[in-house]
C-alpha cells in the first residue's frame, strides 16, 4: 500500500509540473510553439495521408517543441546564474538557438519529404 501511495504522490507531482509547464508554454511570447502546436498538428491529422506519414509529421512538430522547451530551460538557468555577459553563457545560449534552428530545418525537410511522397 505504501508503494501505491508513493506512486500516486509522484504522479500528482508530475501532473502539477506538466500543468505549470503547459501554462508557461501558452503564456510565453515565443510564437513558434503556438504556431506549431495549434496549426501544424491539427493540419497533419486532417491531411489525407497514411497513418505513418501523420505520425512522422506530428513527431517532427513535437521534436521542435521539445527542443524549444529545453532551450528555454538552458536560457533560464544561464540567466539565473548571472545576467553578466560571459563567453560560456553566450555559447550555451547560442547552442540552444542552433538546436532549435536544426529542429526547424528537420521539420521542413520531414514535411516536404512526406508530402512529396504522399502526393506523387
Amino acid at each position: 500500500i505504501l508503494m501505491f501511495v508513493m506512486f500516486l504522490f509522484n504522479l500528482f507531482i508530475q501532473i502539477q509540473s506538466f500543468i505549470r509547464l503547459t501554462r508557461f508554454i501558452i503564456t510565453d511570447n515565443k510564437w513558434m510553439r503556438r504556431l506549431l502546436s495549434f496549426f501544424l498538428i491539427p493540419l497533419s491529422i486532417i491531411l489525407p495521408i497514411s497513418a505513418l506519414s501523420k505520425a512522422l509529421l506530428i513527431a517532427s512538430v513535437l521534436l521542435v517543441m521539445i527542443v524549444e522547451i529545453l532551450n528555454s530551460a538552458v536560457e533560464a538557468v544561464v540567466d539565473r546564474i548571472s545576467k553578466d555577459h560571459h563567453l560560456l553563457s553566450k555559447k550555451a545560449k547560442d547552442m540552444g538557438s542552433a538546436a532549435v534552428f536544426i529542429s526547424l530545418v528537420n521539420l521542413v525537410i520531414v514535411w516536404a519529404c512526406v508530402l512529396w511522397a504522399e502526393w506523387n
